[in-house]
């Protein structure tokens, strides 16, 4: 069990061994806590559909793109709640004693399937870019992606006779595991379309499906993220560096945390070591001179600072290095925080020399008989500073750390990692490792949308039905599985 890994390890899976890691990845998924999943598309559409005003408008242009694009990668991230005790570890002796801090251990399995369309569909020339420029294969995927397709079930078909994409997203179904996305309405969307069935026409009827296609919840981390921790940003790389450095911290100061460990792999299996680096001291007090943190503001790309996106990509000047992005938040919030505290001790002290007849600035002693003002404001001091940016931030005009590696296993598996430190957080553990005892209930079903002030809400209407399609679906699994 570790809290600060250094690299994920991510099974890569093809049509060369979809068939042997089969039991493997369905074991995981069956005896998992919660199972979190991500997808890499061939497009997405127009930001005019996706950031529609009206709900139902922007769910059926969301229909119409995932029935003509495809899923080019599949990703899932299966992690299992073995262990939830209060911690002998941390700096702080009190708090290791304080009752409901815990230690949440987990073990962790996390699969990259590359995915390939049986059927035409769209290549947007936007997403081919950023596939490309975050290092997917496209070569590798045409010539060993998982073969499927899209819409209802064929039957009678010739899939009977081999695993497809399409039995192991019935595998998570028939699992009844919570399931946890980021953003996830556009991955729910293509999921279903993709591997389940024909969208329904109509929004709330696709959301009455939901309830029972995955009737232990659904998860949002960007939802948290947005409405709940009300964060500067929540893109998903942002939210995940920022829970790893948290859940450390937590750690080395005796309160709630997560402790996470991977299988030992054989050198021979095809793995992905994803790096995930932390810094050497993540909870340090920053203290840098105004000058300072300018200059490294002036060295962040803002645009993928503030929306994890930036339209130069690999040809941006600035940084996009998350570490960076994530000190000069906390420089800013702890800049505040000194300023506050500093601006009342100022106000008092010159409260109380002024009764004395005289004012300290810089542990000088001025006579304050001749001032008119109550007190002296900070910006009346100057000083002097040479700036020294520290050198793990200097940057040449190239050198840009790009995001992630944006894998479909490797963002699910940070969709994971950081729902498992909001549990910690802000669940409880009671005796039970099953979800819907953990006390994060009031988070399921919640799905972030992009522009508005309210989340969606996955529930089955009074005025809506499921459709013909997911009930004939689940009459199929019923009748393969005799339940």
């Amino acid at each position: 069990m570790t809290t600060r890994f250094e690299k994920v390890p991510v099974v890569d899976i093809t049509k060369n061994n979809f068939q042997l890691l089969w039991p493997s990845i369905c074991k995981a998924i069956s005896t998992s806590t919660f199972v979190a999943m991500d997808t890499e598309l061939s497009g997405i559409g127009t930001r005019k559909l996706l950031m529609a005003k009206s709900i139902e408008d922007r769910y059926n242009g969301m229909s119409d793109i995932a029935k003509t694009r495809s899923i080019v990668s599949f990703g899932i991230s299966c992690f299992k709640l073995e262990n939830a005790r209060l911690s002998d570890e941390g700096s702080n002796s009190e708090c290791k004693t304080h009752q409901g801090v815990t230690k949440w251990e987990y073990a962790v399995e996390t699969f990259n399937l590359t995915a390939l369309c049986s059927e035409e569909y769209v290549v947007e020339p936007n997403s081919l870019k950023f596939l490309l420029n975050h290092g997917f294969d496209f070569n590798r995927q045409y010539s060993s992606g998982i073969p499927y397709h899209r819409g209802n079930d064929r039957i009678p078909s010739n899939e009977e006779e081999s695993l497809t994409l399409r039995h192991l997203f019935t595998e998570i179904v028939c699992a009844s595991k919570p399931v946890v996305f980021h953003n996830g309405l556009m991955d729910l969307i293509y999921l279903y379309q993709n591997f389940y069935a024909n969208l329904p026409t109509q929004i709330s009827t696709f959301l009455s499906d939901l309830t029972e296609v995955f009737s232990c919840g659904i998860f949002d981390t960007k939802y948290i993220a947005d409405y709940v921790q009300m964060l500067p940003a929540s893109y998903l790389e942002y939210v995940f560096s920022r829970s790893q450095r948290e859940n450390c911290v937590k750690k080395n100061k005796g309160q709630s945390y997560v402790s996470v460990s991977f299988p030992h792999y054989e050198e021979t299996a095809n793995i992905i070591d994803c790096c995930c680096p932390l810094p050497d001291e993540i909870d340090a007090d920053l203290t840098l001179p105004r000058e300072a943190i300018d200059s490294m503001r002036q060295a962040v790309c803002e645009s993928f600072a503030g929306h994890g996106w930036c339209e130069l990509g690999i040809n941006c000047t600035l940084s996009h290095d998350m570490d960076l992005i994530l000190d000069l938040d906390k420089l800013g919030q702890t800049k505040e925080v000194r300023k506050r505290k500093r601006r009342n001790k100022n106000k008092q002290q010159s409260l109380n020399s002024i009764k004395n007849g005289t004012q300290q600035i810089d542990g000088e002693q001025i006579s304050t008989e001749n001032m008119e003002t109550d007190f002296v404001s900070e910006s009346t001091v100057v000083v002097e500073k040479t700036v020294n940016l520290p050198s793990k931030y200097l940057k040449s005009e190239c050198d840009v750390h790009s995001a992630g590696c944006h894998r479909s296993g490797y963002d699910a598996f940070m969709t994971g990692f950081t729902l498992a430190v909001c549990l910690s957080q802000y669940g409880n553990y009671s005796g039970s490792y099953d979800m819907s005892n953990l006390g994060i209930e009031q988070f399921k079903n919640n799905i972030s949308l992009s522009g508005k002030d309210m989340p969606l809400t996955v529930s089955k209407s009074s005025f809506s039905k499921t459709s013909k399609e997911h009930r004939d679906k689940m009459e199929r699994i019923r009748q393969k599985n005799n339940i």
